[in-house]
């Protein structure tokens, strides 16, 4: 198993009512709780090692799923950045460009004004 189960927090609870035990494993992501569950119903052979595992199996699943989530909107913003940024760098060479073509034009329009002095 993948996931060391010693940083989950297990319960086990019994359902007197419904003749059920429910296994709990319990982990925190983005100062969320995050749980997974196993429920051994009536006719179902218990193991408890069994059900651990995969309460803990459903709970990494989940924080695997959030994680991804998370992932995507960070990605989406950054290239969402990206694009902006390199609008701001196409508009800041223009910007260049043409103040340089008109210091290029200013130069030339102060020679011919001298020259003719």
């Amino acid at each position: 198993m993948k996931y060391p189960i010693e940083k989950y927090r297990i319960v086990i609870h019994q359902h007197p009512t419904y003749h059920t035990t429910e296994i709990i494993a319990m982990s925190t992501y983005a100062g969320d709780v995050v749980k997974g569950k196993a429920i051994c119903q009536i006719g179902d052979n218990y193991d408890e090692q069994a059900g651990i595992e995969l309460a803990v199996a459903r709970c990494a699943q989940k924080i695997a799923r959030k994680r991804k989530a998370r992932a995507e909107r960070l990605l989406k913003h950054a290239r969402e950045q990206m694009i902006m940024a390199q609008k701001y760098v196409y508009d800041m060479t223009s910007y260049f460009e043409s103040a340089s073509q008109e210091v290029i034009d200013t130069e030339a329009d102060t020679a011919a004004i001298l020259a003719k002095m």
